[in-house]
């Protein structure tokens, strides 16, 4: 059971997306879609035995993404829950206050991440820098004053008694591996950092140079 591959597979309003690098009780623990849109870790067993079906909302006696609707978010109303699937994740018909429709999973419109349509947001990105649905300053913040690292994404595990890296971007959290080192797993990082924001940063210097270099160097130092 330990090694079955369960990408894609359905557990309830559970979609499995990827295993992790993080074992309990020996089985692989994997990342999760709800849904609602919420990401949860589930290990294997737990989700071929049915003791999870989904990422908490099943247990209130409703679906958590029922509220959506008539909801607006920005310059969006969702109008209803539609058949289209990203990921996994529900899709939901939304019209921006311009009159377009567009297609936006739970998880995008209650973090921020789509405000408005994409012509609305173009309008916009010579002032705020949103591109592709992030804003530039959201590619870095503090490191939480709980990291003793002093890396943001490596931290040390002392159930594992390794050092463990992640990274997050545009609304997925993405595992990077346990090391024995500090060192490899601040590479693994950085090598994460330069794959995932690469062509973000493109963009980004080719629309506001002052800004992707106020990004480049305050990620160099991190």
């Amino acid at each position: 059971m330990n090694g079955l591959d369960l990408k894609g597979q359905r557990f309830g309003k559970l979609t499995a997306i990827e295993p992790t690098e993080e074992r309990k009780g020996g089985y692989v623990t994997w990342k999760c879609q709800c849904d609602c849109g919420n990401i949860v870790y589930v290990t294997t067993t737990i989700l071929k035995r049915g003791k999870r079906k989904s990422c908490g909302c099943m247990r209130k006696g409703r679906s958590t993404v029922l509220p959506l609707l008539g909801q607006r978010y920005g310059q969006l109303t969702v109008l209803e829950k539609s058949d289209k699937r990203k990921n996994g994740a529900i899709l939901w018909k939304c019209q921006c206050d311009c009159g377009n429709i567009i297609y936006v999973c739970t998880s995008h419109l209650k973090n921020g991440t789509s405000r408005s349509c994409l012509t609305c947001a173009s309008k916009k990105n010579v002032h705020s820098r949103l591109i592709d649905g992030t804003i530039a300053d959201k590619i870095y913040s503090s490191i939480n004053k709980n990291n003793t690292s002093g890396v943001k994404g490596v931290s040390f595990s002392k159930q594992s008694q390794k050092w463990v890296a992640q990274i997050a971007f545009q609304g997925k959290r993405y595992s990077l591996g346990s090391y024995y080192t500090k060192a490899e797993a601040v590479n693994a990082r950085k090598a994460a950092e330069d794959k995932l924001y690469s062509e973000y940063l493109k963009k980004l210097k080719a629309i506001d140079l002052e800004k992707w270099e106020k990004i480049t160097k305050k990620l160099n130092r991190q």
